[in-house]
């Protein structure tokens, strides 16, 4: 029952996987804003719309991070010496998140933005004083106020070191099953009975018994070949058919109990809700995710971009706190309601149609930058 402990070759279908995931995002933080900025602006429908969105993308599709992170961790790096380990997380984890914080913490000091986390929910002034000292201080400790998409990178950091102690000892996959059902019942309940968020967190170590559940569930994916096999397009086609329906049918089952005061999944706030449907969900939607990139034409472009997806999802904080909050602010009383009326579609389909274009114009406008990056400055995130 020995496996390996993990691929040493890379798969097409992981960095498009990666890359899709990384998609996921960019909508998911989109329609968060929908759903934030529109209450009390007589569209309050389109906020209903947002949710619905929202709570279907956050039930996956950071758990799928994790677990894709999984797929593609190198068991070598097990046997490395402590120093050569910690500097493989600083140069590939710890690095590009301080590099992309200090952009947006620069640009904040000029530019209006949405930083919820910091007193200064709506983009109305650059921020100063009181609140820039203790972004500063919180992004030290591992919570990203300036750059909040990249407390994932915090949390992977934490995660592959707890890997790094206790990964050399899981050399079995029934091991693994085991580690991975106390780690998550663990993850679930100490999420539950303790606020960690945002008070209490330092590297978001309160998430590694979460994110180390799906991380090696990952590994044991990998582990089985059976992402190495091949299969016709019609099963492909077929099984992403169904994960879609599941996703579907069972995101909304999960009601809780949630501890952030909002019915929908936040990982980085350790509120999953149910201990039973959470993962079913996210399993399932990290399935689509895979089977959709097996689908897809695997082109040697679209796999770059999945290799390159932390500086994308680095790049991604700009939106999350500088543009989303421009693209949303327009929508008026009178914006809104056509959006969601006058184009026939109903609010849900709407907002469907409009993120998504925003969504692909906001990606197609950052991974030249990404690839330029990666290109010309890679010293800049830890490549050179």
């Amino acid at each position: 029952m020995t496996t390996t402990a993990t691929a040493t070759q890379r798969l097409p279908s992981i960095d498009i996987a990666r890359f899709f995931a990384i998609v996921l995002v960019f909508y998911g933080h989109l329609v968060e804003q929908f759903m934030e900025s529109v209450w009390g602006r007589g569209i309050e429908h389109l906020a209903m719309a947002g949710e619905v969105h929202y709570k279907w993308v956050y039930s996956f599709h950071m758990p799928a991070f994790f677990l894709l992170a999984g797929m593609v961790f190198n068991g070598r790096h097990l046997s490395e010496g402590v120093a050569a380990h910690m500097r493989r997380r600083w140069s590939g984890r710890v690095q590009p998140y301080l590099v992309f914080s200090a952009v947006a913490a620069l640009m904040s000091l000029v530019v209006a933005g949405w930083f919820p986390t910091m007193g200064a929910p709506t983009a109305v002034a650059p921020l100063a004083g009181e609140s820039y000292f203790w972004g500063v201080v919180d992004t030290l400790r591992g919570l990203p106020a300036f750059s909040i998409p990249l407390w994932f990178l915090a949390a992977l950091v934490s995660v592959e070191l707890f890997h790094y102690l206790v990964g050399r000892w899981l050399t079995t996959t029934p091991r693994r099953l085991i580690a991975i059902v106390i780690a998550y019942i663990a993850g679930v309940y100490l999420n539950r009975w303790i606020s960690f968020f945002p008070t209490w967190t330092f590297w978001l170590l309160n998430l590694v018994p979460l994110g180390y559940a799906f991380y090696l569930t990952g590994i044991v994916v990998r582990g089985s070949g059976v992402l190495e096999r091949t299969y016709p397009r019609w099963q492909l086609a077929l099984a992403a058919l169904v994960l879609l329906a599941g996703v579907t049918l069972t995101y909304d089952l999960n009601q809780g109990p949630f501890t952030m005061g909002f019915d929908a999944v936040i990982v980085v706030a350790g509120a999953v809700g149910h201990i039973g449907w959470f993962p079913i969900t996210a399993l399932m939607g990290t399935a689509l995710v895979l089977v959709v990139a097996r689908l897809v034409p695997q082109w040697r472009w679209f796999q770059y971009l999945g290799e390159i997806t932390i500086t994308i999802y680095g790049l991604h904080g700009l939106f999350y706190h500088f543009v989303n909050p421009r693209i949303v602010a327009p929508l008026d009383g009178s914006v809104g309601q056509w959006l969601t009326q006058g184009v026939g579609l109903g609010p849900v389909w709407a907002l469907l149609a409009v993120a998504s274009v925003v969504t692909a114009a906001s990606v197609a406008a950052t991974t030249p930058v990404a690839w330029a990056i990666h290109r010309y400055v890679p010293q800049l995130i830890g490549r050179g």
